[in-house]
């Protein structure tokens, strides 16, 4: 089965919200982006970037114990080849602004169109 899943690497899906993992898991099946991680607990993705390879990352900047805010700077830092994906409720251009800056692929703002989502993810 895994030889049939795209992309090789997986996209690692990261929100503490379950109805928005599931929501873009089905978003991206549906444009044949089958290969996903999906992380609720943002104490996990350190371990997991340890673990495996990546294609790419969506992040939400809003969750408890660790943020977004503070993953991007550590993820960037440590595996600067894995395009990371802000998605995130907030619309501030200032958080956009930093987060580009700290080297982020991309921004987006929920809710997220699924063909903006899609067409993201396979520019990552």
């Amino acid at each position: 089965m895994d030889d049939l899943e795209f992309p090789q690497n997986p996209v690692l899906i990261v929100d503490d919200e379950d109805n928005i993992l599931r929501s873009f898991k089905v978003i991206l099946d549906s444009a044949k982006i089958t290969n996903t991680v999906l992380c609720r607990d943002s104490r996990d993705v350190l371990p997991l970037l340890k673990e495996k390879e990546f294609e790419a990352i969506l992040l939400d900047l809003t969750m408890p114990h660790i943020s977004g805010q503070e993953l991007l700077p550590q993820i960037i830092l440590n595996y600067p080849k894995i395009p990371v994906i802000i998605i995130t409720g907030n619309m501030e251009v200032e958080t956009a602004v930093t987060c580009m800056q700290e080297g982020a692929f991309d921004y987006m703002v929920k809710p997220v169109e699924e063909k903006r989502l899609v067409s993201g993810v396979q520019r990552a």
